[in-house]
């Protein structure tokens, strides 16, 4: 569905429940609560665990130094799920985020981890055995992309969509007309 048609479906949501709120008003507080209630929405989607798979995704990332930032669409809780394919053919481990279990000295084989910020990896012996740095594809549970044009396409599975129109008309209905949209 195009992003002007996910938009439009939320203001006319809102205005049968509210027929004199300010449109201008409402593009406003949608353009400044849709990552919010997005991730919400993936949240609750993912909790659900006949739909989770519907969220799983391919996302690229670009390791310097061992270590990239986790990208806001993926949700944090599901990464115990994810698997990490390096550019090197490696399919990296999953370890646990904890000291105990890092064995910095043990290159046989490439593993990850993450913590609250970051996503770590390192090559196998084969590969060097250091930290790496390169492509890596992450196939994790994450958020729909929100698409940067009004004409671009949001892509999300069907009931992903009708639960995340309702969510936000939900949401703006509850929300007062003078509230300011950083509180968003």
């Amino acid at each position: 569905m195009i992003y002007s048609e996910v938009v439009e479906k939320i203001i006319q949501g809102v205005l049968r429940g509210k027929p004199d709120a300010s449109r201008a008003r409402l593009l406003m507080q949608i353009d400044a609560g849709f990552s919010q209630v997005d991730n919400e929405v993936a949240e609750a989607f993912a909790a659900n665990e006949d739909k989770r798979s519907l969220l799983r995704k391919d996302v690229s990332l670009v390791f310097v130094g061992g270590s990239i930032g986790i990208p806001a669409t993926v949700l944090p809780n599901y990464l115990k799920d994810a698997t990490l394919v390096l550019s090197t053919g490696d399919t990296a481990s999953y370890i646990e985020p904890y000291a105990d279990f890092l064995r910095a000295r043990d290159n046989r084989l490439a593993w990850w981890s993450y913590s609250n910020l970051l996503i770590s990896a390192k090559n196998s012996a084969t590969n060097g055995g250091g930290a790496y740095a390169g492509s890596a594809t992450l196939t994790c549970i994450a958020s729909p992309d929100i698409p940067t044009t009004a004409s671009a396409t949001y892509v999300a599975p069907a009931n992903y969509l009708s639960e995340l129109i309702e969510t936000f008309i939900e949401y703006l209905l509850g929300k007062p007309e003078s509230a300011s949209t950083d509180s968003v």
